[in-house]
C-alpha cells in the first residue's frame, strides 16, 4: 500500500515533536495506512540563523526571502536583510559582517538540505503528502511543495489545521501546487481524502472540511459534518519519527511532550479567540491521560510534558481525580515529571489545588488571564475575574509555578478609564512582585484580530482598514495579504494601540512595583490585629484591624474566594447580629487599603495577602 507523508516545518519548536501529526500518524496507522513524519524543522534547523526565535517572522526569514526572489520583492528582501542584521547584531555578531551573503548562504543550504532528502522519497510509493499549517508552516510549505511538484508533478499535496474555510480557501490562491486544503480537526478528513486518492475516480465531495482543485477550478466540497476523535478511547500519539530524528549532540532533557487532553473550548465565547471552528469540544478521562504519560515516559525517557489545551480545567472533580492519579504515578514510577500547561482562573480553585499542582509536578502555567479589572474581562466575555486571576497568581507563587501572564491593550470598547482602572489595580498585585525566581511579571501584548474572531464581525469596513499591521506580512510580497481576504491567513493589530498615552503611564508605573519590594508584617494581639507595610523594609503605614471582623474576613477568603452570600453566612455563625450593611462597609474598608479585592456587588471575595504565614 502506497504511504502517506506528513511534513513538520520551520518555525515548529524543534525541541517538541507535533501533537497534531502524531495523533494523525496513530489514526492512520490503526486504519491501515503507513503514515510516516518528517521533521524538517530538525533537518533545516542549522541552515535557519534564528531559527530558535520565538517570533515566526524571524524564524523562517530565508523561506519569506525564497518567496521574494520569485516574485521580484526586492523592499521585501531589502527588509529580510535589514531584520536578519539587526537581530543578528543583538546577539553579539559583527556589524560589518555581509548579511546578505549569510542570507543567500542560508536560502542555498535549505535548497541542498530539502533536495537530498527529497532524493531519498520514492515518490511512486506515495499516496498523499501533507503539510501543517500551524505556526505559519504553510510559508516554508510552498517551497517544500515546489520542490516535491519538480520531481513528482503527480504526487497530490494536502496542507491542514487552518481554522476556518475561508483560510483553507485563501492558502491555495497562494499557492498553486497545494491540491488540497483542510479546516477544523483533521482526522477524518484526512482518512476519507486518503481513501478517495486510493479510488480510480475520487469523489472529494464526500471529504469533510476540504478545498480542492479540479479542471483548474477551486471548489469547497459539499460534506462540513463527520465524526471526531473519540477522546474516551484516544489512541498514543507515535512520536517515533521524532525521536528517530532528533540529534544525537543535543540533549535530550529539553525534549518537551505535548499532550491533548482536551479538544476545542468549553466557554468559547472569548472574542479575541480565533481557535475553534470546525472542533467539537470534548475531554478526556484522567485515566487516559496519565496512561499516555506513563507510556511515552517509560518508551522514550522523556518526563516533560506540555498540556496544549486552552484549558486543562475541566471541572473540579476531573482535575482533583488527574492530580492524583499524576501524584500516585510519581510514587508508583519515581518518575520526576515536570508538567506546563495552559489554564484559565475560575472561582472554584483553591489554595489546596494549587498545592496539589506543585505535588503533581507542574512547574508553568500559561494563565488565561488578559485583564486586571473585571469590566475589561468583562469586555472580552472572557470567563475568569480580577479576583480568580488574584488567587491564582497568589497560590502559584506561593507553591513555586511560575505563572506566564498576558495583559492584552487595546480591546474593543476599552475606555482610557479602562487602563487607569487596570493601572490602580496593581496596588493589589504589590506583593507578588520581587519574589526571586518565582515573580509576577505582566507581558503586555496588543490586541490581534483575523476574521475567525468575534471581534472581526463586530468592525465596520472603516475599522478594519485601522489594522493593518503585521511584521510577517511587511516582509512578503503584497499579494500574500490583499483587502479583507487578508484577515483569513493573517493576524493583524493597530498600528497605534488605543488608550496608549495610559498603557505606557500602567507600564511605568508597573516598573515601580518590579522594582521595589513590598512586604508586610502582621501582628495578632487580643481584640485586634496590627497590619505594617513597607517598601524596601522601610516602613510606609499601619493599619489596625478588628480581630473579630476585618481579619476573620480575610481568613475566610483566604484560601478560596467567596461570594456575598458565603461571607455573611460564615460571619453570622461567629458574630449572630452581623447584618449585610456591616458586611459590605467592612469589606469596603479592606479593599480600600488594598489587602482584599471584591467586585461591585461585594462578591469575589479574595484576601491579597496569605494571613496563614
Amino acid at each position: 500500500m502506497k504511504k502517506i507523508l506528513l511534513n513538520y516545518l520551520p518555525p515548529s519548536d524543534v525541541y517538541t515533536p507535533s501533537a497534531a501529526l502524531s495523533i494523525l500518524k496513530s489514526f492512520m496507522i490503526e486504519r491501515g495506512f503507513n503514515t510516516d513524519v518528517i521533521y524538517w524543522n530538525l533537518l533545516l534547523k542549522d541552515a535557519l540563523p534564528l531559527q530558535d526565535s520565538d517570533e515566526i517572522e524571524e524564524a523562517i526569514i530565508p523561506f519569506v526571502s525564497i518567496i521574494n526572489d520569485q516574485f521580484s520583492n526586492v523592499l521585501g528582501n531589502n527588509k529580510s536583510v535589514g531584520l536578519l542584521k539587526k537581530l543578528l547584531v543583538e546577539k553579539d555578531y559583527d556589524e560589518e559582517d555581509n548579511y546578505q551573503l549569510l542570507l543567500d548562504t542560508s536560502k542555498k543550504d535549505i535548497f541542498t538540505i530539502i533536495d537530498n532528502e527529497l532524493e531519498k522519497i520514492d515518490f511512486d510509493n506515495i499516496l498523499l503528502f501533507g503539510v501543517s499549517s500551524k505556526f505559519h508552516q504553510w510559508i516554508p510549505g510552498i517551497i517544500l511543495s515546489q520542490k516535491v511538484k519538480l520531481i513528482s508533478p503527480k504526487t497530490p499535496i494536502v496542507v491542514g489545521g487552518f481554522g476556518s474555510v475561508q483560510s483553507a480557501v485563501e492558502v491555495m490562491k497562494l499557492n498553486s501546487n497545494y491540491d488540497f486544503s483542510t479546516w477544523g480537526e483533521g482526522e477524518f478528513p484526512l482518512l476519507e481524502l486518503s481513501k478517495q486518492l486510493q479510488k480510480p475516480i475520487p469523489d472529494f465531495n464526500m471529504v469533510p472540511r476540504l478545498v480542492f482543485r479540479e479542471n483548474g477550478k477551486t471548489y469547497i466540497s459539499t460534506t462540513n459534518r463527520s465524526e471526531y476523535l473519540d477522546m474516551q478511547d484516544y489512541m498514543i500519539p507515535n512520536y517515533d519519527d521524532y525521536f528517530d530524528s532528533y540529534p544525537e549532540n543535543e540533549e535530550k532533557y529539553k525534549i518537551v511532550i505535548p499532550i491533548n487532553s482536551s479538544r476545542a473550548c468549553s466557554w468559547n465565547k472569548c472574542k479575541f479567540c480565533d481557535y475553534n471552528r470546525g472542533y467539537k469540544y470534548r475531554a478526556r478521562t484522567a485515566e487516559c491521560i496519565i496512561n499516555e504519560v506513563e507510556q511515552i515516559a517509560n518508551k522514550h525517557k522523556s518526563v516533560c510534558f506540555s498540556f496544549v489545551d486552552n484549558d486543562i480545567y475541566v471541572n473540579p472533580d476531573h482535575f482533583e481525580h488527574l492530580l492524583n492519579l499524576m501524584i500516585e504515578s510519581i510514587q508508583k514510577h519515581n518518575y520526576d515529571y515536570e508538567f506546563w500547561a495552559e489554564m484559565i482562573p475560575n472561582e472554584k480553585l483553591t489554595a489546596a489545588t494549587l498545592k496539589k499542582m506543585q505535588q503533581a509536578g507542574f512547574s508553568q502555567i500559561f494563565i488565561g488571564y488578559d485583564a486586571i479589572t473585571d469590566l475589561l474581562l468583562q469586555k472580552m466575555a472572557k470567563s475568569n475575574s480580577f479576583s480568580s486571576n488574584i488567587l491564582f497568581l497568589k497560590f502559584s507563587l506561593k507553591n513555586e509555578i511560575f505563572p506566564l501572564v498576558n495583559i492584552i491593550k487595546g480591546v474593543l470598547d476599552e475606555t482610557a478609564d479602562d487602563v487607569v482602572e487596570s493601572m490602580e489595580n496593581l496596588h493589589f498585585l504589590r506583593f507578588f512582585y520581587n519574589k526571586g525566581e518565582y515573580s509576577l511579571y505582566h507581558e503586555y501584548v496588543t490586541l490581534v484580530v483575523s476574521n475567525m474572531t468575534k471581534y472581526y464581525t463586530m468592525l465596520s469596513a472603516e475599522q478594519r482598514a485601522e489594522y493593518n499591521t503585521n511584521k510577517l506580512v511587511e516582509l512578503l510580497p503584497s499579494h500574500f495579504a490583499e483587502g479583507d481576504s487578508r484577515f483569513s491567513l493573517f493576524r493583524w493589530q493597530k498600528q497605534k494601540v488605543d488608550n496608549h498615552k495610559q498603557w505606557s503611564a500602567m507600564q511605568r508605573k508597573e516598573e515601580y512595583y518590579s522594582e521595589n519590594i513590598h512586604s508586610y508584617k502582621v501582628e495578632v494581639g487580643e481584640a485586634n490585629v496590627e497590619f505594617s507595610e513597607f517598601v524596601n523594609d522601610k516602613h510606609i503605614a499601619t493599619y489596625k484591624l478588628d480581630k473579630e471582623t476585618d481579619w476573620q474576613i480575610l481568613k475566610f477568603a483566604n484560601d478560596k474566594i467567596m461570594s456575598f452570600e458565603d461571607m455573611l453566612s460564615q460571619m453570622q455563625t461567629l458574630k449572630p447580629d452581623f447584618n449585610a450593611e456591616d458586611l459590605k462597609k467592612n469589606l469596603n474598608r479592606l479593599k480600600e487599603i488594598r489587602l482584599l479585592y471584591c467586585d461591585k456587588d461585594f462578591s469575589g471575595i479574595i484576601s491579597v495577602i496569605n494571613v496563614n504565614e
